[in-house]
């Protein structure tokens, strides 16, 4: 007669979990590393913090297009760390409402193409703005319900439209 001791099931399923867990762990990492290596164009929702955009952005080595639009996170900061990958040949940071002029100056003097529509706190009076995107930052100032969001309404009127009383 021959013994055979069977483990519990329990044990078992717990080893196989482990086991196993472990491997796909380490599939999971090396698809990771190739998708990073592929990766060439990202685009974030609105609601991505801003540490994933930057940690997410510097793993994909090969990146030449990013989408930030209306990324609520971005600013200038995170923008400042984005413009130094070495890749990147166009960034899309329309809406992005917490970049300043600071960040206008950046992407004037970087290499790579963008678009910046949409950013209120960023753009300030000057004659390359037409009236309708001059209107649009009015409008968007205005709706950050906020006293530098007044100002910043104020800032790009006519200054025909500045005679109002109590100014």
């Amino acid at each position: 007669a021959r013994m055979t001791a069977e483990l519990p099931h329990e044990l078992i399923y717990r080893i196989a979990y482990l086991a196993l867990g472990s491997l796909a762990r380490t599939v999971c990492t090396e698809a990771n590393a190739v998708v990073n290596v592929l990766v060439r164009t990202l685009t974030f929702a609105p609601d991505a913090p801003k540490a994933v955009v930057q940690s997410r952005a510097a793993r994909c080595v090969a990146v030449t297009k990013i989408r930030l639009v209306d990324v609520l996170a971005v600013d200038d900061m995170c923008l400042a760390k984005l413009l130094t990958i070495s890749t990147l040949s166009s960034i899309d940071v329309s809406g992005c409402s917490m970049l300043t002029p600071l960040s206008l100056a950046r992407l004037r003097a970087s290499p790579v193409d963008f678009a910046a529509r949409r950013c209120w706190r960023m753009w300030r009076p000057s004659p390359e703005l037409g009236p309708r995107e001059v209107i649009e930052l009015q409008v968007l100032a205005l709706r950050d319900n906020s006293a530098e969001g007044i100002q910043a309404a104020f800032d790009w009127a006519s200054p025909a439209n500045l005679h109002r009383p109590g100014v």
